[in-house]
């Protein structure tokens, strides 16, 4: 056997032979090593490249290998925030660390994608690059995420109010609270013995938006009784009877009427037969809506249950209040509450929503983006691809607009809407 004497510069790399951890730390002499057999000695150091080296031993006398282990340039990142105490998230993985920290000793020539979260803040995330040792300044802004409310009212009140088909807890007149400003939500009404309610509301600003909804009551179908073979049996046997004594009538009155007819060609002169004075037709008991949109399209519910789209006339209950919504993606909800006679159709006219199709709006959004063909969406509702110019938004009112495209990180941007058009060019980063 052999052995073979390791210096490195530095020292302290652990030694590894034909690839299996040894308990020896450089400086060391590995004793009992095999003569006339390859050896594949490594040395590994924290910060420093791996050193390999196979050799052959040739005899007992002791081989020595001075090695000097080459350092792992690495960089520094120093990430800070405001507000601070944001978690920072590298790769993924999140760390033990907070804004205001310094990321050290970070491999050269590689990429870290580096995400800041904080609660009630918008997430930001970033692709770096670190190419130089010299410290790398990473300063975020966070956005304040803004919350809305919805009040909930029902009629009957006591309703179960689902939020995006998840149990809230809470039941009608409620209010729900931390509501993300831009984005959509969507309720659920639910109470015994009435029909489910669904109403979908955009989060626009930071005030407290209303449902209010009347619950169609669900009319029950009487239980049947439970019936032995032997009572079908005899139900079946007083239908025959019954049928047949139906046919039995049926034939003596045509017999009746015939020879009220030979009579009648009997007179010379016929009387002539009263007639009967014609009974009024009952009173309808069905009411008609009808109701157009501007833009055309927008879909029609009545109390909740969608009936289909504008311009249309729609079937409701009269002498009861019914909950007339007209609702396009983008656009402004409107809600008519009407109670109509027996017979009665009624007009409600043309109504106009609000968004991109109201037509007294002056506002114009332009959305460019590099590279060009993302899907924009405005308060979560999906428009066209990029280059876009949207008209007729309302000024005054806050808008939300997201620029989306596959491999690429999403942009977003709100806005108040003024007088006049505002321009955007959305830089979209890959991921």
């Amino acid at each position: 056997v052999g052995s073979i004497n390791l210096q490195s510069v530095p020292d302290g790399a652990k030694v590894f032979i034909n690839d299996s951890e040894t308990a020896f730390v450089t400086p060391a002499v590995i004793p009992n090593l095999a003569v006339d057999e390859p050896l594949k000695i490594t040395l590994k150091k924290p910060k420093h490249k791996d050193w390999t080296q196979t050799l052959t031993l040739v005899d007992p006398n002791p081989v020595s290998l001075n090695p000097t282990l080459e350092v792992i340039p690495v960089g520094t990142i120093k990430v800070t925030s405001t507000p601070p105490g944001a978690k920072i998230i590298v790769d993924d993985q999140v760390s033990e660390k907070v804004t205001p920290a310094t990321l050290e000793d970070l491999p050269l020539s590689q990429t870290y994608n580096l995400k800041l979260e904080l609660e009630k803040y918008h997430p930001v995330e970033q692709k770096i690059t670190l190419y130089s040792i010299e410290p790398i300044e990473f300063n975020k802004k966070l956005e304040e995420i803004q919350y809305g409310s919805v009040k909930i009212t029902s009629s009957p009140s006591g309703a179960k109010v689902y939020l995006n088909n998840n149990d809230s807890g809470k039941s009608t007149p409620t209010t729900i609270s931390d509501l993300e400003v831009g984005k959509r939500y969507t309720f659920r009404l639910a109470k015994s013995g009435y029909r489910d309610a669904f109403r979908s509301v955009d989060i626009a600003d930071k005030g407290t938006a209303t449902i209010r909804s009347t619950l169609a009551k669900v009319e029950e179908k009487p239980k049947e009784e439970t019936k032995t073979a032997q009572d079908k049996i005899k139900e079946a046997g007083e239908k025959l009877k019954e049928l047949e004594r139906q046919k039995q009538a049926e034939i003596a009155k045509q017999k009746q009427r015939e020879l009220e007819k030979q009579k009648e060609a009997s007179k010379d002169t016929p009387k002539e037969t009263p007639k009967e004075t014609p009974k009024e037709e009952s009173v309808s008991k069905i009411a008609y809506v009808s109701v157009g949109s501007s833009p055309k399209g927008a879909d029609v519910f009545i109390n909740g249950v969608k009936r289909g789209s504008a311009p249309g006339k729609f079937k409701v209950d009269p002498g009861k209040s019914t909950e007339v919504t007209i609702s396009k993606s983008g656009l402004s909800t409107v809600t008519r509450v009407v109670t109509l006679r027996p017979g009665e159709t009624r007009s409600l006219g043309t109504i106009k929503l609000g968004g991109s199709g109201s037509q007294d709006a002056d506002g114009i959004i332009v959305i460019d983006s590099n590279p060009p063909g993302a899907m924009v969406l405005m308060n979560g509702a999906p428009q066209r691809s990029t280059p876009l110019r949207i008209k007729g938004l309302r000024p005054g009112q806050s808008y939300t607009f997201t620029v989306k495209k596959d491999g690429y990180q999403s942009w977003s941007r709100s806005v108040t809407i003024g007088e006049g058009s505002k321009s955007f060019m959305a830089n979209l980063k890959k991921l």
